[in-house]
């Protein structure tokens, strides 16, 4: 897996976030955006194992 799959790969994850999990990126709440932060690592951690594993 390059860079480029990878970059590709995670702009796909983020340009799916629904718009609520934006919203919650950018609280002003810590706790909320932290907990946003981690959906998405989340997100783009499973979006790259399944590029590995189809590879």
């Amino acid at each position: 897996m390059s860079s480029i799959d990878s970059r590709a790969i995670i702009e796909e994850v983020v340009s799916k976030l629904p718009d609520l999990l934006r919203a919650d990126l950018a609280s002003r709440d810590p706790a909320i955006r932290q907990s946003a932060e981690e959906v998405v690592a989340a997100k783009i951690a499973l979006a790259l194992e399944e590029l590995r594993a189809a590879s």
